[in-house]
């Protein structure tokens, strides 16, 4: 038999996957399955067969226990539901997100928080950014926008305070954009004895932030942002914090707000954020 012959037999009842599962915590009997999963026990025993037959099972003096093989193919089709199932949730985020988004855990999938444009709310994704800033007192910053915002210009000028140890990441054309459009926000943000503003010769996939211990992340389509992830669980803040120290560290810091390259010193690599 082929793996997708045998995957196929897996999927072909919930019953066979609930008694893989079943079988994780203690060996047990056909007629104590059937009763742990809600099905017939002749379901049951024709299910044990199949999965003796492909070295997922094993019989031991009258009862089954599960084998290192069925054991690692039940942990995979856990791991494959949990990934459909936070992709399937979180779809809008993805259809929009950069390559490297392949990397994120799917577990995270489930338990952040999604927002996304509608046509009854097309600045969903935003007011949740606004929201996950606050209105000041910040600790620390750090941020990575693909775009020049107004209304990031306004949050961010709202929540970062003199005391606010701040980095934010743009490219080169944001950077461009903000010296000849947004020249007063720029100095403003200079003004900050904490703020310190690197510049990446690539454009970032995505806009990114990590606000005292809260993750946010987001997407844009056509310099519109779309859609955004966020949440506070510390595997997923340290992800998000993975991605910034990669681009801080293709990034140079700009010593003023200037028009000239010479104004620009590079980074020590692998700076502490």
């Amino acid at each position: 038999m082929s793996a997708r012959h045998d995957i196929a037999y897996l999927v072909g009842s919930d019953n066979r996957v609930d008694i893989l599962r079943a079988l994780r915590d203690e060996p047990r009997g056909p007629s104590e399955l059937a009763s742990a999963c809600s099905c017939a026990r002749e379901t049951a025993h024709r299910s044990l067969s199949g999965f003796v037959e492909r070295g997922w099972v094993a019989r031991d003096d009258g009862e089954y226990r599960l084998t290192v093989a069925g054991g690692m193919v039940i942990e995979q089709y856990d791991r494959l539901e949990t990934t459909v199932d936070g992709t399937n949730r979180v779809r809008p985020f993805l259809r929009h997100a950069p390559a490297a988004f392949r990397d994120l855990p799917p577990e995270f999938l489930s338990a952040v928080r999604l927002e996304t444009a509608t046509p009854e709310n097309p600045h969903a994704p935003i007011g949740r950014f606004r929201a996950t800033l606050g209105d000041g007192g910040l600790e620390r910053f750090r941020g990575v926008t693909p775009v020049v915002s107004p209304l990031f210009n306004e949050a961010a000028g709202a929540a970062l305070t003199p005391e606010t140890d701040a980095e934010l990441v743009i490219d080169e054309s944001v950077l461009h954009v903000s010296e000849t459009q947004y020249a007063d926000a720029l100095g403003e943000a200079f003004e900050l004895e904490k703020f310190t503003l690197l510049v990446s010769s690539d454009s970032p996939g995505c806009g990114l932030m990590i606000a005292d211990g809260h993750a946010f992340v987001c997407v844009y389509d056509e310099g519109t942002m779309v859609a955004s992830l966020d949440g506070d669980e510390e595997a997923f803040v340290e992800w998000v914090s993975d991605l910034y120290a990669e681009e801080r560290d293709r990034s140079r810091v700009l010593a003023t707000v200037a028009t000239d390259a010479t104004d620009a010193e590079p980074t020590s690599g692998g700076a502490s954020e």
